[in-house]
């Protein structure tokens, strides 16, 4: 990953199935908490690796890829007993629409001050934060 310049790791379950088998089936049933844990494994590991690499990115992310088992679903298939799961879905794409697009973060700068303001946003679409405020700063 640090060669290719990325900030994403792919992990084969499988690979992750040989060394510790509960933690592939915790990763499959509970994947909120264990994505995060293996997100913040991966950024403390790159940062003792390489600190300058580090610092380029504000964020790493994984990838799981390998047998999925009884959670590699269709669409039809997806259901409610699904959610919270780690799944492989496969399928065709016949229609999309527009991504929209979400502010994560934003600075501001303030002339008089001469100061800067970073602000981050969430919703309950993020992995490790509660939903924040949506105001943005206006002064």
């Amino acid at each position: 990953m640090i060669t290719d310049n990325d900030n994403r790791l792919i992990i084969n379950i499988n690979d992750l199935r040989k060394k510790n088998e509960k933690r592939a089936n915790r990763l499959l049933t509970d994947a909120f908490e264990e994505i995060v844990a293996f997100q913040r494994a991966l950024k403390e590991i790159v940062s003792a690796a390489d600190l300058t690499y580090a610092k380029q990115h504000e964020d790493f992310f994984v990838g799981f890829e390998g047998s999925f088992g009884a959670k590699h679903v269709t669409p039809r298939s997806l259901t409610a007993r699904h959610l919270g799961n780690l799944v492989c879905a496969e399928g065709i794409v016949t229609k999309c629409s527009l991504v929209r697009p979400k502010v994560v973060r934003s600075v501001h700068y303030c002339p008089a001050t001469k100061k800067t303001l970073e602000r981050k946003y969430t919703d309950l679409t993020s992995l490790d934060a509660f939903p924040s405020s949506s105001v943005y700063p206006t002064k």
